[in-house]
This record gives structure tokens, sequence and C-alpha cells, in this order.
């Protein structure tokens, strides 16, 4: 009997392809999980510009905000709530202000505080 090793789960994901599957139509309603460690955001960026123009979202601007306040980001949601929606989680609750300020020039339609007063959401339509 043979036995083969299987790949670690995070050598098998592909982020980028993740998000261009579901933003072609596939799911109206998704997230994929980036985190600060390893590779995560880098392909966070990558997502994003394969989500191309989309209404209000433009992600030279959205890529902007983000590298503006990177250091006070632990992980990021990102996906589509039928349109471009992300949830940044801060690594301190007081750099939220921070945050929304920078991602005010990104335009969102919509920001939200969850209730941890850790993770922002923003959300284009």
């Amino acid at each position: 009997m043979s036995t083969r090793s299987l790949p670690h789960p995070q050598e098998q994901r592909d982020e980028v392809a993740m998000i261009k599957m579901g933003f072609e139509g596939r799911c109206m309603q998704f997230t994929v999980g980036f985190y600060k460690h390893g590779s995560g955001f880098d392909a966070l960026k990558k997502s994003i510009k394969a989500v191309g123009q989309y209404n209000n979202f433009e992600p030279a601007k959205v890529i902007k905000a983000f590298e503006a306040v990177e250091e006070l980001v632990y992980s990021v949601k990102f996906g589509r709530e039928y349109s471009p929606v992300m949830y940044i989680q801060a690594v301190n609750p007081d750099d939220g202000t921070d945050i929304i300020r920078a991602f005010g020039a990104a335009l969102p339609d919509e920001i939200g505080v969850q209730g941890d007063k850790i993770t922002i959401r923003f959300w284009w339509d």
C-alpha cells in the first residue's frame, strides 16, 4: 500500500481565483479571508485588481486606502454582498478612526463598525 502526502490546505488556496469566480456571477454573497502573515495582503491587492471597476468600486483607490493603513490591519475579508464588500479587522480598536478616514477616499457607499469595535465594514454599490 502506498501513501502520498497531500499539500497543506493553504498551498492549494488561490484567493485571486476565488474572488474572480465569485465576481463572474457564480456567487452573489461570499468573502475570502486575507491575513497579515505570509502573502495574504499581496493576494488581497491582486484580488482587488482582479475585480476591476464595479459601479463605485475603483480598485486603485481601494488599494491606495488600504496601503495607507496596512500596518494597522490584522486581517481582511473581501468579497461580495451583491456588490464589493470589505471587512477590515484592526490590530487595535483605537485604529478604527484612522482606517475609516483613509477609506473615505475610496468612496464606499456604506461604512459600518461591528459590535467588537475592531471590525469595520466597507461596501460599494
